[in-house]
C-alpha cells in the first residue's frame, strides 16, 4: 500500500483540455492543466524516494500477471464554496468523478505504468478549513481482478446503509 498525502487537487477533466474542433478532435491543454503539472512536478521533487519506490512496487506487482491492477482512493479536499455549484438558484453538488481521469493520468506518468491498469476504489470528496489548502489524499493498493461472481458477492454481502420505508 502506497499513500500520496498532501498530493494536488487534481482539476476537472472539463478543465484539463481545450477543444479546437467542433464535436471533439484536437485537444490542447489547458493553462490550469499546465499549472496543475507544475504543481504535482514540485510536489513529487520534494518525495523522490516515494515516487521511486512506488514506482518499483506497482512494477513487481504488475508484471506478475495481466490479472493484476491497482486500486486507487481518493480523498479529495475542496474549499466548501467549491463543493456546490450555483445554477439558476438550485446548488448542485461538485462531480467528483470527473476529477480522476485526470489523477489517473498524472499518476499513470509518476510511476510509468499505464492507467488502464488502474481502477477506481473510493472516490471521497470533503472540505477543508479557509486555512488549510485544497489537496488530496491518495491510497494506491495493488489489487487482482476477480470474477463478477465473487465481485458481485462482495457488495451484496456488504452491510446496507439504507433503511428504505415502505
Amino acid at each position: 500500500m502506497i499513500t500520496f498525502d498532501g498530493f494536488p487537487l487534481p482539476i476537472s477533466e472539463n478543465q484539463a483540455y481545450a477543444n479546437f474542433r467542433k464535436g471533439g478532435g484536437k485537444h490542447s491543454p489547458t493553462k490550469e492543466f499546465r499549472k496543475f503539472l507544475k504543481a504535482v512536478e514540485l510536489w513529487a521533487k520534494a518525495r523522490p524516494s516515494l515516487i521511486r519506490s512506488a514506482g518499483f512496487a506497482l512494477d513487481d506487482h504488475l508484471k506478475q500477471t495481466p490479472y493484476n491492477h491497482v486500486r486507487i482512493d481518493v480523498a479529495l479536499g475542496f474549499k466548501q464554496e467549491r463543493l456546490f455549484w450555483k445554477t439558476s438558484g438550485y446548488r448542485r453538488p461538485l462531480d467528483a468523478q470527473n476529477h480522476i481521469k485526470v489523477l489517473f493520468d498524472v499518476l499513470a506518468n509518476l510511476t510509468g505504468h499505464d492507467d488502464s491498469r488502474f481502477y477506481p476504489g473510493i472516490i471521497e470528496p470533503g472540505f477543508v478549513p479557509q486555512d488549510i489548502p485544497e489537496s488530496c489524499t491518495i491510497l494506491i493498493r495493488p489489487d487482482k481482478l476477480g470474477t463478477f461472481k465473487k465481485i458481485r458477492q462482495k457488495l451484496l454481502d456488504a452491510p446496507c446503509q439504507v433503511n428504505p420505508t415502505v
